[in-house]
């Protein structure tokens, strides 16, 4: 009887170490880090943003299995501009070439319709005022 109290006790006793062991390894194991770099992407474009003072006419939203981001921008005398940046490129150098499209556009007297700054294919349209 002694022997079988004994057995009970040491049974028990594992099966409590075993189970506290394996809550510990999955709630480590479920640690999420809240950092992505979507996230950062995210936060360099809404500083580029501001820190070149782009007037933003619509929300900005990832597209293509977040490959990319698409906003649509309000100019004075002309009309909204969709723009496509690319996560993959730097956004303080995409706004950079995005004044100097404004810039050249103004230059030649046309507003800009469309630019796309995505991998596959960079470009822009301009169109007559």
């Amino acid at each position: 009887m002694k022997l079988s109290k004994i057995l009970f006790y040491s049974l028990v006793a594992i099966l409590l170490v075993s189970m506290s062991v394996y809550l510990y390894s999955i709630q480590s194991e479920s640690y999420l880090n809240p950092s992505s770099a979507k996230n950062e992407f995210f936060k360099n474009l809404n500083f580029a943003i501001q820190k070149n003072q782009i007037p933003l006419a619509s929300p900005i939203t990832f597209k293509n299995d977040s490959q990319q981001v698409e906003f649509i921008i309000s100019q004075k005398n002309s009309p909204p501009t969709k723009i496509i940046f690319s996560t993959q490129k730097d956004p303080i150098l995409q706004t950079t070439t995005l004044q100097q499209i404004f810039k050249i556009a103004t230059i030649n007297d046309k507003y800009v319709y469309l630019v796309d700054l995505s991998l596959n294919h960079p470009y822009a349209t301009l169109k007559n005022n």
